[in-house]
């Protein structure tokens, strides 16, 4: 007979209910869990935000050393310019001068 009610408890399993903290401790841990994880994620948007900020200042300077080169560039193409008009009314004025003495 005692087996006979083994049995029955096997083929009859309890339905299992979802797991409740079984104590404050299990209760504390998941707390401080929590805390944890929101504290992991406030850093991690802190160092994104800070980031971000760093990649707009960093484009920003690019952006203002592109204009100082073409800045620069076109500084250097308009002496270039300036010279060869000088070296040309030079030149001309050489001829000029050799065609005088002639």
């Amino acid at each position: 007979m005692s087996t006979n009610n083994n049995n029955t408890n096997s083929t009859n399993p309890q339905p299992q209910q979802p797991q409740q903290p079984q104590n404050n401790g299990d209760v504390l841990i998941g707390n401080v869990v929590q805390n944890l994880l929101e504290q992991m994620q406030s850093r991690f948007e802190k160092v994104s935000e800070s980031i971000l900020t760093r990649i707009d200042e960093m484009g920003q300077r690019i952006d203002e050393l592109d204009k100082s080169i073409s800045d620069l560039m076109l500084q250097a193409q308009q002496q270039k310019q300036i010279q060869q008009q000088q070296q040309s009314q030079q030149e001309s004025s050489d001829q000029n001068n050799e065609n005088q003495s002639n």
